[in-house]
Protein backbone atom coordinates (compact mmCIF):
# COMPACT_ATOMS: atom_id res chain seq x y z
CA UNK A 1 0.00 0.00 0.00
CA UNK A 2 1.66 3.58 -1.15
CA UNK A 3 0.09 6.32 1.40
CA UNK A 4 1.09 10.16 1.30
CA UNK A 5 1.44 11.09 4.92
CA UNK A 6 0.50 15.03 4.58
CA UNK A 7 1.91 17.11 7.31
CA UNK A 8 0.69 19.72 8.75
CA UNK A 9 1.70 22.84 10.47
CA UNK A 10 1.81 23.28 13.98
CA UNK A 11 -0.41 26.38 14.99
CA UNK A 12 0.05 27.26 18.73
CA UNK A 13 -3.33 28.44 21.04
CA UNK A 14 -4.03 31.86 21.84
CA UNK A 15 -3.91 32.12 25.36
CA UNK A 16 -6.59 35.60 26.82
CA UNK A 17 -5.80 36.30 30.49
CA UNK A 18 -9.25 37.42 31.47
CA UNK A 19 -9.87 39.15 34.95
CA UNK A 20 -13.35 38.74 36.98
CA UNK A 21 -14.67 40.97 39.24
CA UNK A 22 -16.67 39.97 41.29
CA UNK A 23 -19.31 42.03 41.43
CA UNK A 24 -20.07 41.25 37.89
CA UNK A 25 -19.97 37.51 38.28
CA UNK A 26 -22.52 37.51 40.81
CA UNK A 27 -24.59 39.73 38.41
CA UNK A 28 -24.11 37.25 35.64
CA UNK A 29 -25.06 34.38 38.23
CA UNK A 30 -28.30 36.18 39.20
CA UNK A 31 -31.74 34.89 37.71
CA UNK A 32 -33.22 38.08 35.75
CA UNK A 33 -36.10 39.82 37.04
CA UNK A 34 -39.64 38.24 37.36
CA UNK A 35 -42.04 39.18 34.89
CA UNK A 36 -45.52 39.40 35.30
CA UNK A 37 -47.81 36.63 37.28
CA UNK A 38 -44.10 34.66 37.62
CA UNK A 39 -43.31 33.34 41.21
CA UNK A 40 -40.08 32.69 42.19
CA UNK A 41 -38.95 30.17 44.45
CA UNK A 42 -36.80 30.89 47.61
CA UNK A 43 -33.96 29.15 48.92
CA UNK A 44 -34.07 28.68 52.89
CA UNK A 45 -31.83 30.55 54.65
CA UNK A 46 -28.73 27.68 55.30
CA UNK A 47 -28.27 28.15 51.21
CA UNK A 48 -27.89 31.80 50.83
CA UNK A 49 -24.02 32.20 51.86
CA UNK A 50 -22.22 34.98 50.14
CA UNK A 51 -18.77 32.71 48.88
CA UNK A 52 -16.99 35.95 47.97
CA UNK A 53 -17.45 37.07 51.68
CA UNK A 54 -17.52 34.18 54.10
CA UNK A 55 -14.20 34.04 55.82
CA UNK A 56 -12.54 30.37 56.49
CA UNK A 57 -10.91 29.65 59.36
Amino acid sequence: MNSIIEKRIYTQPQIEYVKLDNDISLALESAPPDGPNEVKNTAPEYFKTNPYNTIMA
